[in-house]
């Protein structure tokens, strides 16, 4: 179900709604504004439901970090490493499609199976092209070595299960 939420309010309200509809998370896009993102974050939490998606335009790395409670970039892969562990947890098989972010350009088809939806239906022309090159917002601000020494030691239980072709184990 994707709203456009306006406010704090309407955030709220469009969280306790997905929770009585029985979603399993809560999925939050750039385009929305602190408030109404801090709105659902609360709301999520107190409907217990995980919130996953993508920073919004108007917080910095800094305040998502902080808003988590988290404050280095160790501790943040550490609470979305959680993060993910949580959703494989709560979140039925049958009504899980995991793929890597670069993939979702390339894997119509398989997306629009899995939502059991016509495949022409889907508009990929803004699907993570940007990550498929490995740069996105945060990425730049962080030396690349340490960053992907993080990600092998903090996402190689994950990456191994969902992944393993890629050899992580």
């Amino acid at each position: 179900m994707g709203l456009a939420v306006q406010s704090a309010e309407d955030a709220r309200q469009a969280v306790r709604d997905q929770a009585t509809a029985g979603y399993d998370f809560v999925k939050v896009y750039t385009n929305l504004s602190g408030e109404a993102y801090e709105a659902i974050i609360e709301t999520a939490a107190d409907n217990r439901l995980p919130v996953a998606g993508h920073v919004p335009r108007g917080l910095t790395i800094e305040d998502m970090l902080v808003s988590g409670g988290l404050f280095s970039i160790a501790a943040y892969l550490h609470g979305w490493n959680r993060h993910v562990k949580l959703c494989t947890r709560v979140i039925p098989t049958h009504r899980r499609l995991i793929l890597r972010t670069h993939e979702l350009a390339l894997s119509r088809q398989r997306l629009a199976a899995f939502l059991q939806i016509p495949e022409d239906s889907i508009d990929i022309s803004n699907a993570h092209l940007n990550r498929a090159g490995g740069s996105g917002p945060m990425e730049p601000q962080i030396d690349r070595t340490y960053l992907n020494g993080m990600i092998q030691a903090i996402f190689r239980d994950n990456m191994s299960s969902h992944f393993p072709e890629f050899g992580f184990g």
